[in-house]
């Protein structure tokens, strides 16, 4: 059994972008329309990763646990809250749930879903898994990928994925999950809004942590030292003034530590199922055209 676990997040996103493109264009689409780009990025992901089962996944958004995890910054915090929903943004994330049976996750991502349910899968020798995703978080989980920008399988060794999650630590995710990590250690302006937060917490003169540095100090030790090098450096990164505050670095080190890393084990209240849905052959069937509408999927 090979089961496809898909991050269906990143669908509602494609689809409704592939519509509000159209609308730029000054091509309106309706329902039936939307549903077949629907089935046409599902069903790609399904041929792509060569799967017999699917588990889908999506986040619920409200309940997440690192909401309250992000003290230096609030997590997403980039993104407008009030922003308007894209055109058919409920409607396909119901779509997904009743015509393909995936799950919404409460409490968690759909990201931490997809690792959880790999390795509730991973010591069954009857069944392989493979992640769909776009996200660069879920690299730091070794084994097989179907990226779905590149549409290409990818294997993802232990090793690598350990890497990978240090350097998320390091680097933090500031573009898209509002995580500073290292790379904005020195710009107070954006992690200490309020002027009394700025004056306790002094910058001091450190490395300027790009990808580039990241990879020279990862390169310069071994991967067990890892953790105690990296805190080190948080520990240098954020400087105080009041003594009575010397955690901060280390308190900074293990808050981007928990934003970043992908959960493994279920929490005791999340709703997750594991049984997966067979792909039968209507779900990998090319769809082609129809009604004179081809969507373009190229993004």
């Amino acid at each position: 059994m090979r089961i496809v676990l898909i991050d269906a997040d990143l669908i509602v996103y494609e689809a409704a972008f592939c519509v509000a493109k159209k609308e730029k264009e000054g091509v309106y689409l309706n329902w039936y329309q939307v549903s077949k780009i629907v089935n046409t990025i599902v069903r790609g992901i399904l041929r792509g990763s060569k799967a017999t089962h699917h588990i889908g996944f999506l986040t619920e958004g409200k309940s997440n646990f690192r909401n309250k995890v992000a003290t230096t910054l609030p997590y997403k915090g980039q993104r407008k809250t009030n922003a308007e929903k894209p055109h058919f943004y409920n409607e396909i994330r119901d779509y997904l749930q009743k015509h393909f049976g995936f799950q919404m996750m409460r409490g968690v991502e759909a990201d931490d879903a997809l690792t959880i349910a790999s390795e509730y899968f991973k010591d069954n020798p009857k069944v392989t898994t493979v992640i769909a995703t776009k996200d660069k978080d879920l690299w730091q989980y070794a084994g097989e990928h179907y990226n779905m920008n590149t549409k290409s399988l990818m294997t993802i060794t232990p090793d690598e994925g350990y890497r990978h999650l240090w350097e998320q630590v390091l680097l933090g995710d500031m573009g898209t999950d509002n995580i500073p990590g290292l790379s904005h250690s020195g710009k107070w302006e954006i992690l200490f809004r309020d002027e009394e937060a700025r004056k306790k917490h002094r910058p001091i003169p450190c490395h300027s942590f790009g990808k580039v540095t990241v990879n020279k100090i990862l390169d310069s030790m071994e991967p067990k030292d890892y953790p105690r090098v990296i805190l080190e450096h948080y520990l240098a990164a954020y400087g105080i003034e009041n003594e009575a505050d010397d955690d901060f670095g280390e308190q900074r080190f293990y808050e981007t530590f928990t934003l970043v890393y992908m959960l493994l084990v279920a929490p005791k209240d999340l709703k997750i199922h594991y049984t997966p849905i067979r792909v039968k052959p209507s779900d990998i069937a090319f769809d082609g055209d129809y009604d004179g509408f081809r969507p373009d999927l190229e993004f």
